[in-house]
């Protein structure tokens, strides 16, 4: 039995990254401090593609801590939010469709399929919105 680390109580959010580029990037693993190598690697080779890298984005993983969409615009004052655990949506950041980038007066707005589910055409979906949101 895999037990998940317990959420870390609202206060500073916890990341992976430097967030120089304020980009942030929800996931949701129970099982994970942030996210699977995998993802990772996915994740990546995406932002290579874009011309960032690590540095440049917070990687924010909510099955370990409970933040609410005030605290993520407060704390980490993001230009793009990009949500792969949109099934989860959080309270707050806007009623998107899948992969449609969707503008707001604070930031950019991408809701994704689940880093393991997403398939080669909604890959492709992804990179389409990542363009149009960084104007590459």
């Amino acid at each position: 039995e895999i037990l998940a680390p317990a959420p870390i109580p609202a206060g500073k959010i916890q990341f992976l990254g430097k967030n120089n580029h304020r980009f942030v990037i929800l996931v949701k693993y129970a099982d994970q401090l942030h996210l699977p190598d995998e993802s990772f690697n996915f994740l990546s080779t995406v932002l290579r593609a874009c011309q960032l890298n690590a540095a440049d984005v917070a990687i924010v993983n909510l099955a370990t801590q409970n933040i609410t969409s005030d605290q993520l615009l407060a704390q980490l004052s993001p230009n793009i939010i990009l949500d792969f655990a949109a099934s989860q949506a959080m309270a707050g950041l806007p009623a998107a469709n899948l992969l449609e980038p969707l503008k707001t007066v604070q930031y950019q707005y991408l809701q994704c399929p689940s880093l393991g589910d997403a398939v080669k055409p909604q890959k492709k979906q992804l990179w389409e919105g990542l363009k149009q949101m960084l104007q590459l």
